[in-house]
């Protein structure tokens, strides 16, 4: 038995529900109960409304409170409580080098301003060692620390690429640490030397392609305007031969297009895509680009083939955890959510596990904040930044998130697209909020409905981690 000061009802077809969203634990309620609870309000809660407040009880005998979110870590970072001890960040094990602030394409949707990040040039051979020594001196203990390669485009200083990954070759001898290598690239200067050479040295690929000729040409066009298409996909071929796993990202704006563009990037021979919803730019004015309706009509819809496909037990869609579509991997992680409890405190590790350094040398919390303003955090030739804020998860930081049935999976959202609607990477924005309660009812339910069947399919799949009491001793 759990006692909630909060709860949130809401309707699924002709069911009612009520979340505890600190728990994360739903129940299903009749109507008597529902309006009951509601007279409090004196009027009956629409879906994706915030909770009220209520001593109303849960009961769920296989939840002990074990895997709520980690209280320890809390009060460790004055997030709640008093502590007397002195804060120490995270270890930054991973670092994004930006190794070129300039780019070949002009993406109708880039936050980077055609690649620039705010500043322009290329990183010099002084800045990349120098920051890879950095890295070195940051990680701690750390046994392995992660290098990726960013841009703009990258592959327009490939020879700095080589120069960066012999130094690091150096100090992994001198250090004893492991040093990983990921490129993130547009694969247009792709070529048979750099193909190889990335393939020697174990590089994670990921590219970024928006599938179709129509939609990647007009997306994703040469700095000139010339289409991308015909130029790209012969040499993602010959990259995918060498790099099956290799990872691609598409960028969506019209929802009509998701099947078409699933189709064509697994045509062309991708394996691991990941679909996201275009967010408002800091650079370039997309705003207006967004139609959180359909985005919610979306939702619906994928909610509806989630549920479809864990009952068809269809595993090649589901692929481990990633998911398809391009809501099917935050329905995932809601699904988890409900049914191993809150895990989770940060929505990425931007400013406390990583950073992003750009082609001066300055310190970002993520890449996608390179070059804003009131993000700057220092410079490579610094021993210690200022990080403490990223300690501290967002949505301790909005009473408005308080309440949110969605704040342990939304977790106050991405630092950029919140400064891209409202102005601060710490405010979050209500459109997208919407969406995010509405995944995590979508969530709650569709987990509700899972026999036993369902949820060890999930498991056996990989699909959701078992996540194993620590009361079961035998």
């Amino acid at each position: 038995m759990t006692k909630s000061s909060s709860y949130h009802i809401f309707k699924e077809d002709t069911k009612t529900f009520l979340i505890d969203p600190d728990a994360m634990l739903v129940k299903e309620i009749d109507a008597d109960t529902a309006a009951t609870l509601n007279e409090e309000q004196h009027k009956v809660i629409p879906v994706s409304e915030f909770s009220f407040d209520s001593e109303a009880e849960l009961t769920n005998e296989e939840h002990c409170g074990h895997c709520e979110t980690n209280q320890s870590y809390h009060q460790s970072h004055g997030i709640v409580g008093e502590t007397s001890e002195p804060f120490v960040p995270e270890a930054i094990i991973t670092i994004a080098l930006f190794i070129a602030q300039k780019c070949n394409q002009s993406c109708t949707y880039c936050y980077g301003g055609d690649g620039k990040y705010g500043g322009s040039g290329k990183m010099s051979e002084e800045t990349a060692f120098e920051s890879i020594d950095w890295l070195l001196e940051q990680s701690q203990e750390a046994e392995q620390v992660y290098v990726g390669f960013f841009g703009g485009e990258p592959l327009l200083n490939f020879k700095l690429m080589k120069a960066a990954v012999s130094y690091s070759r150096k100090r992994e001898s001198e250090t004893g640490k492991k040093i990983n290598f990921s490129v993130f690239t547009n694969a247009t200067l792709l070529n048979n030397e750099i193909i190889e050479f990335l393939e020697v040295n174990q590089f994670s690929v990921h590219v970024s392609f928006d599938g179709p000729k129509a939609i990647q040409d007009s997306q994703r066009p040469f700095r000139k305007g010339v289409g991308s298409w015909d130029v790209t996909v012969p040499k993602l071929k010959r990259l995918l031969k060498s790099f099956p796993e290799a990872g691609c990202r598409a960028t969506v704006f019209d929802f009509s297009d998701l099947l078409s563009v699933e189709k064509a990037l697994h045509e062309i021979g991708f394996k691991n895509t990941d679909l996201v919803l275009a967010a408002p730019s800091l650079f370039t004015n997309q705003s207006d680009a967004i139609n959180y309706e359909r985005v919610l009509e979306g939702v619906e819809r994928e909610a509806k083939l989630f549920y479809e496909k864990i009952k068809a037990r269809d595993e090649s869609w589901f692929n481990g955890k990633k998911v398809k579509g391009l809501w099917g991997r935050s329905l995932r992680q809601g699904v988890e959510l409900f049914l191993n409890g809150p895990r989770r405190l940060f929505r990425c590790a931007a400013g406390r596990r990583y950073v992003a350094i750009s082609a001066q040398g300055e310190i970002y919390p993520c890449h996608r904040l390179v070059g804003t303003e009131g993000h700057h955090l220092g410079e490579i030739s610094d021993t210690d930044i200022e990080r403490k804020i990223y300690h501290v998860p967002v949505y301790a930081q909005q009473s408005k998130c308080e309440k949110c049935i969605a704040k342990h999976f939304c977790l106050g959202g991405c630092y950029h697209e919140n400064l891209g609607a409202t102005g601060s990477a710490f405010d979050t924005n209500e459109e997208r909020c919407n969406v995010e309660r509405r995944i995590a009812e979508h969530a709650a339910s569709i987990s509700l409905r899972l026999d036993d069947e369902d949820i060890g399919f999930l498991f056996r799949a990989g699909i959701i981690q078992q996540t194993a009491c620590p009361l079961d001793l035998f």
